[in-house]
């Protein structure tokens, strides 16, 4: 008899990952994002001096500095965190390095490893952690509740809330966001032609997964057989353009779409007298920016007293 043992692993940058931890205040929060920082940067140093490190699949074994700084902690950096390679620290930190009040959120969308050990370094720290990969983990979920006493905006807000969950578990993801405008924590000084764009960008999105169409690609094919019935979602990532927005109008829309996107369940939405309640929002690689945006937009439509919290799915239900 013979036994083989085939071990695969992904020649792109297959998994996201992210990792919440929080702390007693903001300020234990800060100085922890502060220390981490600080900590880090022999690895930026590392590359820095490495430009041609031949970064590969294979290269899983953590690079010495990772070693040092995971022993500095007293936990076990077992592989190498291949994104730390590849973004400028000085620029990029706070996309992937995100202090959100008490919180500190650290994340990637583009990597071949899991979230260790960040986790185990924010223990560490004194943080109750919670963890989200795109190979399956539970979800990292949200709720948010606030007040509103101006009946009309709530029952705006009400209304479309709903119908966007609605949309969106109908079409997997590609219906206009109502906070698209507010990514960066403000609304951005030309809303409503974001918003415009967005409604072309998803209408055509949406014109392409219909099944009639998508029967009839041939990527469609490959990747039924590789991976079953392809979701929009998995096409969206290769097809994408919209052909009636230009070349920068597509890339801003894609890029204000991944910042603030986010899924709901459905009843997720509840009002009772004043008080708005949105409960179970859950965000792929991108909480650190699409929490703020649907905050700012709440705020810009009359709501006070917000407040959330984060948790692990499966905690305190």
């Amino acid at each position: 008899m013979r036994i083989s043992i085939w071990q695969q692993f992904a020649s792109n940058h297959s998994n996201s990952f992210t990792v919440v931890g929080e702390f007693e205040t903001v300020e234990a929060a800060q100085n922890a994002a502060d220390k981490l920082r600080a900590s880090l940067q022999p690895i930026f140093a590392w590359y820095a001096a490495n430009p041609d490190n031949g970064l590969t699949p294979d290269d899983t074994d953590p690079i010495t500095p990772e070693v040092e700084i995971g022993k500095s902690y007293g936990v076990e950096w077992e592989f190498r965190q291949d994104w730390l390679s590849y973004f400028d620290p000085e620029s990029q930190f706070q996309q992937h390095f995100h202090v959100l009040d008490n919180h500190i959120v650290i994340g990637s969308d583009e990597t071949w490893v899991w979230h260790e050990p960040f986790d185990k370094i924010l223990l560490k720290m004194g943080a109750k952690v919670s963890t989200q990969n795109s190979f399956g983990d539970p979800k990292i979920l949200v709720n948010i509740t606030c007040e509103c006493h101006d009946s009309d905006k709530l029952t705006y807000l009400h209304k479309t809330l709903n119908e966007y969950i609605q949309l969106e578990n109908q079409s997997k993801g590609n219906v206009p966001i109502p906070w698209i405008a507010y990514g960066d924590d403000k609304k951005e000084p030309d809303a409503v032609e974001l918003a415009r764009l967005d409604q072309i960008y998803t209408e055509w999105m949406a014109s392409q997964f219909q099944p009639p169409h998508v029967k009839r690609t041939r990527l469609s094919k490959i990747l039924r057989f590789i991976a079953g019935t392809p979701s929009p979602r998995r096409i969206q990532m290769i097809n994408f353009k919209a052909p009636s927005l230009s070349e920068n109008e597509n890339h801003r829309i894609r890029i204000a779409r991944a910042t603030c996107g986010c899924s709901f369940d459905e009843g997720s939405i509840a009002v009772y007298d004043t008080r708005l309640e949105i409960t179970n929002i859950w965000f792929i690689a991108n909480l650190a920016t699409g929490l703020p945006a649907i905050i700012a937009w709440l705020k810009d439509n009359g709501c006070t007293d917000i407040r959330y919290t984060i948790r692990q799915e499966g905690e305190y239900e």
